[in-house]
């Protein structure tokens, strides 16, 4: 894959996330988490694509993490956080994908070691 083509896929994996992170009908996330997978496959499966999940999932933890403390903030000050919960599911549901991708990505490079 050229740099370009790695420019937009990493692009294209950066606006179905943020899309993801927000969407609430269930049949779009379904759909939207399909074109996912179908973008991140496009990077391959070798060392660099393992970079660029390392760097999702990071960025997927810190999100959980502000996401639980606002929901706790909510909940002492008497909020409904049904929409914060949702939004935290959407997070979990992102990291995920990429801690499964990240196996794919391990598993084929091992298997490519193999005698």
């Amino acid at each position: 894959m050229d740099a370009m083509a790695k420019f937009i896929s990493a692009h294209n994996v950066e606006k179905l996330v943020d899309q993801l992170r927000w969407q609430l009908d269930l049949s779009v996330r379904t759909a939207l988490q399909r074109l996912l997978l179908e973008e991140v496959h496009r990077f391959g499966f070798n060392l660099e694509q393992v970079s660029m999940v390392d760097r999702q999932l990071s960025e997927a933890k810190e999100r959980i993490r502000a996401q639980k403390r606002s929901i706790e903030g909510l909940r002492v000050k008497g909020y409904d956080t049904a929409s914060a919960e949702c939004l935290l599911n959407n997070l979990v549901g992102i990291e995920r994908i990429f801690k499964q991708h990240r196996q794919l990505i391990l598993d084929s490079i091992n298997a490519l070691r193999l005698p």
